[in-house]
């Protein structure tokens, strides 16, 4: 399980990687509330999708050292959809550290 929540959480992600997964992951986002879905899927589908923005958000902020605080802040501030996109973007165009990759 640890091996999991390594990869999951702690794994710093550098800002190529975050925003081919940021912008994949709203396209997905908006293909779903546009298909022809079961409500109760689609709610699924939702918490999947969170949970995988939590993930690469917490990655990312990994990368240029913010506080596990700051994370839970920046992590509240991704459940506002049009905040999430800007700080998406933010997460995208900032440097990270350079021992991690970029």
């Amino acid at each position: 399980m640890s091996a999991i929540m390594n990869r999951l959480f702690y794994k710093p992600l550098n800002r190529g990687e975050f925003a081919v997964r940021f912008f994949i992951l709203f396209f997905v986002i908006a293909i779903s509330r546009s298909a022809m879905m079961a409500s109760g899927s689609r709610a699924v589908l939702f918490v999947v999708l969170t949970l995988y923005l939590f993930s690469i958000t917490i990655r990312r902020c990994r990368d240029f050292n913010v506080s596990t605080s700051k994370i839970v802040i920046i992590c509240i501030i991704m459940c506002i959809p049009l905040a999430s996109f800007i700080e998406g973007l933010y997460l995208c165009f900032k440097k990270g550290l350079s021992y991690y990759g970029e």
